[in-house]
């Protein structure tokens, strides 16, 4: 699904690939000559004026100039569209070749996930009025070297602040921080790989200088994975409703695919986890001001991990209703908040 926003910004909400158009003319100029056709109107002739090599252009029709140009935005926001999944595909395939498929999952996953890839460079033609069909042409189209130019320092810096948490990972000896590190890592590629498959669809031959960071990303899960392995957790609750939410919190550690030991005597960590309620009644509403400490030790007592959170006050005019939302509020934020 496309939608146009009052701005002229352009959003696809399958990889959510933001677009900032500028035009080359004022919004609303014609071609100077209209008895002469440009060469650009049509799909046979385009490459004359923008020539695949150096560009990426696409051609809309309307009925009026600025539909024209909507269109002309939606052709070529479905090009990269289908430019990102065909990449995509085709990693996966490889990687399934090679026995990585669950690092392709978690990456395509990440990938897939709303996040906006500003691509800057985007720009149009005049628009021309086809007056036999009643007809207003407009060509959005972007140039490669302009759009790389403003690509690459994106992904230098996605590219680094993922390669920096790797190496304070491998400096690392505690097995919990190191995989907390490792995933702060992978959390980062996030925003490499929004760059890297639209650098894929405007030049695959620079972005593939990037290649190395893909690789790397892919070794990240592999070594967190294994690390999640070693690591048995036991989780001891305490407070109100504090069984309900130890099952929330050794979920959201299984949904990772940490161990979570039944034993009390059979851990490597200790997640002491402390909630809080705090009811109380004003008038005929009952009011809750939950609040969740979580600390993780090793088995030598010392604390590698603490979380804790105050939420601001929820009111309903039951006891029960009140405690069942103070409830939802706390494991929303185990599941959102507690691993990022």
């Amino acid at each position: 699904m496309i939608t146009f926003l009052k701005n002229k910004s352009l959003f696809i909400t399958v990889f959510s690939f933001l677009i900032f158009g500028c035009s080359s003319v004022p919004d609303g100029t014609a071609v100077k000559n209209q008895s002469k056709i440009p060469l650009w109107t049509s799909y046979d002739t385009i490459s004359y004026v923008f020539s695949d090599s150096d560009y990426i252009a696409r051609i809309g029709h309307g009925d009026n100039a600025e539909s024209a140009k909507l269109n002309a935005d939606s052709e070529l926001a479905s090009y990269f569209n289908h430019s990102v999944k065909t990449d995509i595909v085709a990693r996966q395939n490889y990687s399934n070749q090679k026995g990585k498929s669950d690092i392709q999952k978690y990456l395509t996953k990440n990938i897939s996930v709303q996040n906006d890839v500003e691509v800057i460079g985007l720009k149009h033609t005049d628009f021309y009025f086809d007056s036999a069909h009643n007809d207003f042409i407009v060509c959005s189209y972007i140039n490669r070297n302009d759009a790389w130019k403003l690509l690459e320092p994106k992904l230098d810096f996605s590219s680094d602040v993922v390669k920096q948490n790797y190496s304070q990972a491998e400096t690392e000896n505690e097995l919990y921080t190191k995989i907390l590190l490792l995933n702060r890592a992978l959390s980062q590629s996030e925003d490499f790989y929004k760059n890297f498959f639209m650098a894929m669809a405007i030049s695959q031959k620079n972005a593939e200088t990037y290649e190395a960071t893909d690789d790397l990303i892919q070794q990240i899960y592999t070594d967190c994975e294994k690390l999640k392995k070693q690591t048995v957790i036991f989780v001891k609750a305490n407070g109100e409703n504090s069984e309900h939410i130890k099952a929330k919190l050794e979920s959201v550690f299984m949904d990772r695919n940490f161990i979570i030991s039944a034993s009390k005597n059979d851990y490597n960590y200790l997640v002491d986890l402390e909630s809080k309620i705090n009811m109380k009644k004003q008038d005929e509403l009952f009011n809750a001001f939950p609040e969740l400490t979580i600390s993780v030790t090793n088995k030598t007592g010392k604390t590698v991990f603490s979380y804790s959170k105050t939420f601001g006050r929820i009111s309903a005019y039951s006891e029960d209703s009140c405690q069942r939302s103070a409830m939802y509020k706390i494991e929303s934020d185990l599941k959102k908040n507690f691993f990022r």
